[in-house]
């Protein structure tokens, strides 16, 4: 593992084509779903994301399949897949 997940990763690695559908929108994500990300691939759990962010799970469900849609992905298996792919940085 290198340094902590950061959005610019997102940019910088040519693996995630692999991951992620080929029209995902970077630049579209809020700054909350931003944070989602982040802590989702630091490993923690929804309820801890959720706890972080002062938020309810039922509003954390509410910005995961926007981020999901946002990269072009369908499905607990690909996000699974992203989460991974993200979690090498943490």
């Amino acid at each position: 593992m290198t340094d902590q997940f950061t959005l610019d990763h997102l940019y910088a690695d040519p693996s995630l084509s692999e991951v992620v559908g080929k029209d995902y929108v970077l630049a579209n994500f809020t700054p909350t779903e931003q944070q989602v990300i982040c802590f989702c691939a630091q490993g923690m759990s929804n309820q801890e994301v959720a706890d972080q962010l002062f938020m309810s799970l039922d509003t954390l469900k509410v910005h995961k399949p926007n981020i999901a849609r946002k990269l072009g992905i369908k499905g607990q298996v690909a996000i699974r897949k992203f989460l991974v792919w993200a979690k090498k940085y943490g």
